[in-house]
């Protein structure tokens, strides 16, 4: 898990990770454009091996909870904002430059020791109908203030409902706690709920396992 192996395929090097990041024990292969369909082909023979979509693999990540660059984290939204401070490294932040050796320390160090007003939470929404990104979640149905935003949403296979996961004001994070998020002029309760959905499957032994890394 989190290893990476190079390798060679048709006299090319290419490399293979174990990141999971899919939501699953996931793979990530990464080798020239000119081999990939053959590379893909070699892969479809294994009985075991289907084509997906990244529509799948989005469902497979919001499930697990995981972040994705551009929703849950961005420019504006920092590390911590995001739940991923266990992804700053520790040395980083209790350096001989007290931490401001990286880019955007002073903010997040500032976070870090004064706490943040939003927190990336779970939301169910009642009914079938996705709330998806940019949705803009209100405490109560006829309120005007805007407590946040979706960031990702859609539907989940496993759980066979909507799911979707918010940016929301930390007095508003109470599990089970209902608010309204508003879909095209009209107001929808959905219910916050803990991350991830579903339980983790994505670090798992599989049978005579072996740990490689790159040397």
């Amino acid at each position: 898990f989190l290893n990476v192996l190079d390798f060679i395929f048709q006299n090319e090097e290419c490399w293979i990770s174990r990141s999971g990041y899919t939501g699953e024990d996931g793979f990530e292969i990464s080798l020239p454009d000119f081999i990939v369909e053959n590379f893909v082909s070699k892969l479809l023979q294994n009985p075991e091996v289907e084509l997906i979509g990244l529509g799948a693999r989005d469902s497979l990540r919001m499930e697990a909870g995981l972040c994705l660059y551009g929703n849950e984290l961005s420019t504006s939204i920092t590390p911590v904002e995001a739940g991923l401070t266990w992804a700053i490294r520790k040395n980083r932040l209790f350096d001989k430059f007290n931490g401001e050796s990286f880019v955007g320390a002073k903010k997040i160090l500032e976070q870090l020791n004064n706490g943040v007003n939003f927190k990336r939470v779970g939301l169910l929404p009642v009914g079938r109908a996705p709330i998806r990104q940019e949705v803009e979640i209100f405490a109560e149905k006829h309120s005007e203030e805007v407590i946040g935003k979706v960031t990702s949403g859609g539907f989940s296979p496993t759980l066979n409902k909507p799911i979707s996961i918010a940016r929301l004001e930390n007095k508003y994070c109470e599990i089970n706690k209902q608010v309204f998020a508003e879909v095209r002029g009209v107001r929808l309760p959905v219910t916050v709920c803990k991350l991830p959905f579903i339980k983790l499957n994505y670090r798992r032994k599989r049978k005579n396992d072996e740990i490689y890394s790159r040397t």
